[in-house]
């Protein structure tokens, strides 16, 4: 078992496993329209809103207000609260014990929330198998 990473844009595999959206929306980069190539049951199963980054920080970083490291300092904070701790928590306890596969729009982890997620992950479960894809 192990936790994967790879944009919501990337075909749907058997071997995902159990699909989750890290995304706090699935829209355009306006923020407001809904994005036609993401479909819940599709492109995923489940999605963990609480998982992301805030639409705030987000929104800053597409419009080039706050740079990537930032927005990844941001977030890391955000994981560390107690009641955002305990759902990574939850997410590590399923990924040894079931494929699941976290997705974003970002093709590349190392420039994607999906990374330190990931990672917090490992923390609560330090022989975890972390792909990214």
């Amino acid at each position: 078992m192990a936790l994967y990473t790879k944009s919501i844009f990337e075909y749907p595999l058997p071997e995902d496993g159990t699909r989750i959206s890290v995304m706090s929306r699935h829209t355009n980069n306006d923020g407001i329209t809904l994005d036609p190539r993401i479909k819940p049951g599709h492109t995923f199963t489940e999605w963990l809103p609480q998982l992301s980054p805030s639409p705030r920080d987000v929104g800053a970083y597409y419009r080039k207000k706050i740079k990537l490291q930032d927005l990844l300092n941001n977030y890391s904070a955000h994981l560390k609260k107690e009641y955002i701790a305990s759902k990574v928590r939850e997410l590590a306890e399923r990924a040894v014990s079931e494929d699941i596969t976290i997705l974003c729009v970002e093709e590349n982890a190392a420039e994607c929330h999906r990374g330190v997620l990931a990672e917090e992950c490992r923390k609560y479960q330090p022989n975890l198998q972390v792909v990214h894809r």
